[in-house]
């Protein structure tokens, strides 16, 4: 197994033979905002996880991003996103922190390149086959009654990020245009006002197939986290029939992919582990097709005709060869 775990990097999987894979990755936590003793968190990542087999003669290598964990805000600075996570701003005031920038969202594709390079959904369609996104970060505070939790990382959506007044800041989902309006980018948090109650810098948003979004407003009572990155499963790239929701993949009545919501308490991560070798019988014209596909496993010495997310079904005692009649 091919396991990256460096946030903030870019890195290659060679697959040495058509197989059946599973693909794994997770987001990155939004940055925290740090007062003192009292600790506001970030959203956490998000995470998906694929099963599918690969031509390696196709796609030889699989291109994986792990994303950057946001930065947490402990002073008036400026926060660089976390790979794709929006920046978390800078408070111009010196009683209180800038926002934390926003974490950034893990894929892995077919060719190289960051989601933002990708630039449009039929980009990210054509090349990228799972993304996990990631969380908003925190924009700070700890007044009574307030919630200024980053949004969690996606997910089919990306979780909202808490406010001090007004609308919550949007998730990412699977529309058009949703969250920060950007493939793969957060937005970036806007910054406090010079001693205007409730408006430290805000935390940026979170990375995804859609960006979360975060407040760009200035001014008294703006202070506002930032929201989660959606993740996404590639519908034509994977085998398998996708959900309307966008948020899980089935094949032969079983579920081989799925993306789920804040999970990710560190930088982004990935993985690229071989299953079990694809054996196809041809039927010669058969009248009776019997068993088309086995998955060998070759260190089991065992065969499997299914699988699904959690890896390979019970192993086969038997299988039906391809006959004719008479």
């Amino acid at each position: 197994m091919a396991s990256f775990t460096t946030g903030g990097t870019r890195n290659v999987a060679q697959l040495q033979t058509t197989a059946l894979y599973r693909l794994v990755t997770v987001g990155a936590h939004g940055g925290n905002w740090v007062w003192g003793s009292k600790t506001t968190y970030g959203g956490s990542g998000g995470s998906t996880t694929a099963v599918t087999p690969i031509d390696a003669g196709a796609t030889p290598n699989l291109y994986v991003v792990c994303s950057g964990r946001g930065v947490d805000a402990t002073n008036m600075s400026e926060h660089p996103g976390g790979g794709n996570g929006g920046k978390g701003a800078r408070r111009d005031n010196v009683n209180y922190h800038g926002g934390g920038s926003g974490g950034g969202a893990s894929h892995i594709a077919t060719q190289p390149g960051s989601l933002p390079e990708f630039g449009t959904a039929a980009g990210v369609e054509a090349s990228v086959l799972l993304i996990a996104g990631g969380g908003g970060g925190c924009g700070g505070g700890n007044e009574t009654g307030k919630n200024y939790t980053g949004g969690g990382g996606g997910g089919v959506k990306g979780g909202n990020g808490g406010v001090y007044n007004g609308n919550s800041m949007i998730g990412g989902s699977q529309a058009e245009g949703s969250g920060s309006k950007a493939i793969g980018q957060g937005t970036n948090g806007g910054a406090g006002s010079d001693k205007d109650h409730g408006a430290e810098g805000h935390g940026g948003g979170g990375g995804g197939y859609w960006g979360g979004a975060a407040k760009t407003a200035t001014g008294k009572s703006t202070k506002a986290s930032g929201a989660g990155g959606s993740g996404y499963l590639n519908g034509t790239l994977l085998q398998g029939s996708k959900a309307s929701d966008g948020g899980s993949v089935e094949w032969g009545g079983l579920r081989v992919a799925s993306t789920t919501a804040g999970v990710g308490a560190a930088g982004g991560t990935a993985s690229v582990e071989y299953l079990a070798s694809i054996v196809t019988l041809d039927d010669h014209d058969a009248d009776h097709e019997g068993t088309q596909t086995l998955y060998a496993a070759p260190q089991e010495d065992a065969y499997y005709t299914a699988y699904s997310i959690d890896g390979l079904a019970s192993p086969v005692e038997t299988i039906e060869t391809p006959a004719r009649d008479g």
